[in-house]
């Protein structure tokens, strides 16, 4: 999976008398090295991880997320004025959001124990050296609640 632009691949939901499936089939998994999961309390803002080539694929598993992007314009000194992508991602549609290098990336959640699931191109030891961490403030009101 090889995208320069960050992209919403949508997922599905499938449910019959067993129970419900939930799948995403546009999701390629051929380049991760690697996964963690984050369980996220409303209120707690993790923000602003960014990597110059480490991709990311986002996929919540329980609750909702916003989740900001901001194309790092300058890696020694960011621009103030960068305008954040603002997406969305919910575990009821299995809808997966991929960051491809070159972004930053925070998120939020708006319900208790929510999970998400981080698949990332990149070993540990290749993310620990392309890390570069931004103030929670800069780019984007998180007082914000809603989460559509």
């Amino acid at each position: 999976m090889s995208f320069t632009e960050p992209q919403v691949l949508k997922g599905d939901v499938f449910t019959d008398s067993r129970g419900t499936l939930r799948f995403n089939n546009e999701l390629d998994l051929s380049n991760i090295k690697r996964f963690y999961l984050v369980s996220n309390e409303p209120g707690i803002i993790r923000a602003w991880q960014a990597h110059r080539y480490e991709s990311k694929i986002f996929v919540p598993l329980k609750g909702k997320f916003k989740v900001c992007l901001v194309k790092i314009d300058n890696w020694d000194s960011p621009s103030e004025e960068l305008k954040p992508l603002v997406y969305t991602l919910s575990a009821e549609n299995s809808d997966s959001l991929v960051i491809p290098g070159g972004y930053a990336n925070g998120f939020t959640s708006d319900s208790p124990s929510s999970e998400l699931m981080v698949f990332s191109s990149a070993s540990l030891s290749e993310s620990k050296n392309d890390d570069y961490r931004f103030k929670p403030e800069l780019w984007y009101n998180w007082n914000k609640k809603e989460i559509k």
